[in-house]
C-alpha cells in the first residue's frame, strides 16, 4: 500500500573466458567537448553572476546574457532561474515580480530560488541590474530525462545477467538473511512515479507530490521507477532489492516520456530531505552542470543526506549529471561477472560500480522484467547503503559510503580508475568488515598491454589480515608458471607481471590465460570463487 502525500568498451565477453581489459579510451564514443568558460562575471557558460556587481551601461550586456538564458535549446524557452542571496530577496522579488516582466511559477524557500517565465526581457534585466545586490546566480531551466535503455546489441558478445543473484552478485553470501536489511532508513526515489506494488510491502512506500502528481502516465517509460524502487528496496520474489525493510519516498520528477527540469529535480531533493530521507537517488541526468541542484546538493550534504546518481548509459567518457558533481556518488554498471558494461559512462569522477545487466526487478502494473542501465546500478548501491546503516546503529549515511568505497573490489587498472572508480560494489566485503579473521583472496583483472607484450595479473586482499605467502599459479599457451607474494596488506592489491610468448601473435584466436590465487597452507579463503579468473588474449 502507497501512503499519499500532497505537498504542493566493456563487457568483455559472455563465454566461460572473460576477456582480458584494455583501456577504456579507445572503445569509448565520447560526447562533444564543453563549450568553453565565459567571460567575466560568469563561471560556465549560460550562468551569470549577479554578485559581483555591474558597471554603468551594463544594461545591453546583461540584457544580451538574460536573452540568451531563456532560449538555451537543452532548457525550457523563456523560462529562468534565479539563486538569492537570503530568503528575503527571493520573497521580495515574488511580490514585486509581475513589474519586474516576470511570471514566477515556482519558488525553493530551502534553496532561495526562483523560478519564473520572463515576459519583459527590458523589464526583468532593469530588475536585475537594481537588485543586483540581492542575487547570487541567474541560469536557464534546464532538461533532464531518463537514460534510454542500452541497446542489447551494444557489446560484442552479451554480458552476463544478473537475474535473480543480486545479493551474489555484490559479494553476499548465498545463505545471508538480508530481511531486516534497511530498516529505520528511508531512500528517496526522484524518477516517474513509483508504483504501488507487493515488493514495497508492508506499507513502505510513500509518495511525495511536490507537483507532478503520483501517476506514472502512459509513456513507454512509465515502470522505470517503480524497477529502480525495487532494487534498492524491494522484498517480494522476482523483484527483491539489497534492503527489503528500508522505506522509499517515492517523488515523480519527469513527465509521461521522461523528460523533466533542474529546478524539479532541485525541488525534489530538498523536501526529500525535509521529509526525511538519508539516501536520494537520481537515475536520470543531462549533459552539463547548473545553479539550482548545486544549490540542493549543498542543501542535502549539510543536511546529512547522501545522494546516489546514475553514471549515464551512452558509452561515453563524460559522466551525466548530477553524477558528475564530485559530491555525489556516482555509479556505473557491471555484468554478473564483475565486468564494466560497455554501454557504462565512465571519467574521473566516477565513485563506484554496480551490477546493471539484466537483473529481474519490478515493472509497471505488477510485471517483473529484467532491468538495464546505470538506472539500475545506482539504486543498488542505494540499497547497500541502507543495509549498512540499519546492520550499524548510529551509522550515518555518509559514514557507510566510505565503507563501501574503501571496501569495493578491486577492478580494471589498480586503484581508482575511470572505468570502475573505486571498484566493483562489495556489500559482503563491507558487512565482514570487522572480521579479522577473515581471509579472502581475489584475482581482480588481467591487463593485456599489446605494445609491451605483457599481462598484468591484479590480486587483492579482501580479507580482515594481512597475508603472505599467497600464491599464484598461471598457464598461458600452454606454459605454466608460480609467483608467490611475500605480503599484501587487509583491502591492499598487488600486481604480477607475465611476459607474452613470441608465437602468441600468430594464433587466430588468441590464446586463455588462466589463474589461480592460492592461499598459505592453514587459511580457508571465505570466497573461492573469486581466486580464479580467465582471459582470452587477443593476438
Amino acid at each position: 500500500m502507497a501512503v499519499f502525500w500532497m505537498r504542493r568498451d566493456h563487457g568483455e565477453g559472455a563465454d566461460a573466458d572473460n576477456s582480458a581489459q584494455t583501456p577504456r579510451a579507445a572503445r569509448a564514443v565520447p560526447r562533444p567537448a564543453a563549450p568553453p568558460a565565459s567571460a567575466a562575471g560568469r563561471d560556465e557558460e549560460g550562468i551569470l553572476k549577479m554578485d559581483t556587481g555591474f558597471p554603468a551601461g551594463a544594461f545591453p550586456e546583461v540584457r544580451g546574457r538574460v536573452g540568451k538564458i531563456i532560449s538555451q535549446r537543452d532548457a525550457r524557452p523563456g523560462e529562468i532561474i534565479i539563486i538569492f542571496k537570503t530568503a528575503r530577496a527571493m520573497h521580495e522579488f515574488v511580490a514585486r515580480a509581475p513589474s519586474a516582466g516576470a511570471y514566477v511559477i515556482a519558488s525553493v524557500g530551502q534553496l532561495f530560488a526562483v523560478r519564473a517565465r520572463c515576459l519583459s526581457l527590458d523589464a526583468l534585466t532593469d530588475d536585475m541590474l537594481k537588485n543586483a545586490r540581492d542575487l547570487e546566480l541567474v541560469g536557464g531551466n534546464h532538461l533532464v530525462e531518463i537514460p534510454e535503455p542500452p541497446p542489447a546489441d551494444r557489446a560484442d558478445r552479451a554480458h552476463h545477467a544478473v537475474g535473480g543473484a543480486l545479493l551474489a552478485a555484490i559479494g553476499v553470501n548465498g545463505g545471508a538473511d538480508n530481511s531486516a536489511w534497511g530498516r529505520g532508513v528511508t531512500i528517496a526515489v526522484l524518477d516517474n512515479a513509483v508504483m504501488p506494488d507487493a515488493t514495497f510491502a508492508p506499507d513502505r512506500l510513500r509518495i511525495l507530490d511536490i507537483g507532478w502528481g503520483a501517476a506514472p502516465g502512459s509513456g513507454a517509460r512509465r515502470g522505470h521507477g517503480t524497477s529502480v524502487a525495487a532494487l534498492a528496496a524491494g522484498s517480494a520474489p522476482g523483484a527483491r532489492g539489497v534492503a527489503p525493510m528500508a522505506r522509499v519516498l517515492g517523488i515523480r520528477v519527469v513527465d509521461e516520456e521522461g523528460f523533466g527540469d533542474i529546478f524539479t529535480i532541485a525541488k525534489g531533493i530538498a523536501d526529500a530531505v525535509d521529509e526525511g530521507a538519508d539516501i536520494i537517488n537520481i537515475s536520470l541526468g543531462r549533459r552539463a552542470g547548473d545553479i539550482v541542484t548545486r544549490r540542493a546538493i549543498d542543501y542535502a550534504t549539510e543536511h546529512g543526506a547522501v545522494l546516489v546518481a546514475a553514471a549515464g548509459n551512452e558509452q561515453s567518457t563524460e559522466l551525466s549529471w548530477p553524477a558528475a558533481e564530485p559530491r555525489v556518488i556516482s555509479v556505473g554498471a557491471v555484468d554478473a561477472s564483475g565486468i564494466v558494461a560497455r554501454f557504462s559512462n565512465s571519467g574521473p569522477q566516477l565513485q563506484i560500480t554496480a551490477p546493471g545487466v539484466a537483473i529481474d526487478s519490478a515493472g509497471a502494473d505488477g510485471g517483473r522484467a529484467p532491468f538495464s542501465g546505470t538506472s539500475a546500478s545506482a539504486p543498488i548501491v542505494a540499497g547497500a547503503l541502507a543495509a549498512l546503516m540499519s546492520e550499524t546503529p548510529g551509522l550515518t549515511a555518509p559514514q557507510a559510503w566510505e565503507i563501501l568505497r574503501t571496501h569495493a573490489g578491486d577492478a580494471g587498472e589498480p586503484g581508482h580508475d575511470p572505468d570502475y572508480g573505486h571498484g566493483v560494489l562489495n556489500l559482503g566485503w563491507a558487512m565482514a568488515r570487522n572480521d579479522t579473521a577473515r581471509a579472502d583472496m581475489a584475482v581482480t583483472a588481467h591487463l593485456h598491454d599489446r605494445a609491451r607484450r605483457a599481462v598484468t595479473i591484479v590480486v587483492q586482499n579482501r580479507g580482515g589480515f594481512g597475508i603472505a605467502g599467497a600464491v599464484l599459479d598461471t598457464e598461458l599457451d600452454g606454459a605454466s608458471s608460480k609467483q608467490v607474494f611475500p605480503w599484501i596488506d587487509p583491502g591492499a592489491v598487488a600486481t604480477s607481471t607475465l611476459p607474452l610468448p613470441a608465437g602468441l601473435s600468430a594464433a587466430a584466436a588468441g590464446a586463455i590465460l588462466r589463474t589461480t590465487l592460492a592461499l598459505p597452507a592453514g587459511l580457508v579463503d571465505s570466497v573461492p570463487e573469486n581466486n580464479h579468473r580467465s582471459s582470452r588474449l587477443a593476438p
